[in-house]
């Protein structure tokens, strides 16, 4: 947002191929806990209304371990929605966002928060974008994937076509 920053271009369909940063695997990336996903995102004209998902975060790809956030496909209101994947080893489970209009051509901050305990919740520009709980879950199970920013792992890749900045992620739930 002050300099230098991620560019990440459509993927599947526009262009199947890789549009993402890249960090190679390592316990950090998997909190054992209470944990919160961070980022600056400013959307570029191609996040248009015939877009799919974008991948923002993947560490998961089709693996019940780890995680996804994603800016799900734009509804007939010109909205889109995060959405969160979380693995549990045996299985994963979906948290969803209130949508929201993401304005073409200006940063956004987006966050998503876990507890650890079964809780999600979703911010976008600071405000609240939902909150849900998943009776059962406990913390994420580790996985050994990379950690890609801007796109998906593998296979009909979704980038984010836009600009992606200052990317966090804290062992905690922090508050917005």
């Amino acid at each position: 947002r002050g300099g230098s920053c991620l560019e990440s271009f459509c993927g599947w369909p526009a262009e199947d191929a890789v549009h993402r940063a890249r960090a190679k695997d390592h316990p950090d990336l998997s909190p054992p806990g209470p944990f919160t996903i961070e980022l600056w995102i400013k959307p570029k004209a191609e996040l248009n209304a015939d877009y799919p998902d974008s991948f923002l975060i993947d560490k998961k790809y089709v693996s019940d371990d780890d995680y996804q956030l994603i800016l799900g496909p734009q509804d007939r209101y010109g909205q889109r929605a995060l959405r969160a994947i979380l693995g549990f080893g045996p299985d994963s489970s979906t948290w969803r966002a209130r949508p929201f209009a993401f304005v073409q051509d200006r940063w956004h901050h987006v966050a998503f928060t876990y507890d650890g305990a079964g809780t999600g919740s979703f911010f976008v520009d600071g405000r609240p974008m939902g909150s849900e709980r998943i009776d059962g879950r406990k913390s994420i199970s580790p996985g050994s994937k990379f950690l890609s920013i801007g796109d998906r792992i593998g296979s009909l890749y979704h980038g984010f076509p836009g600009l992606i900045d200052q990317v966090r992620l804290s062992r905690e739930v922090l508050e917005f």
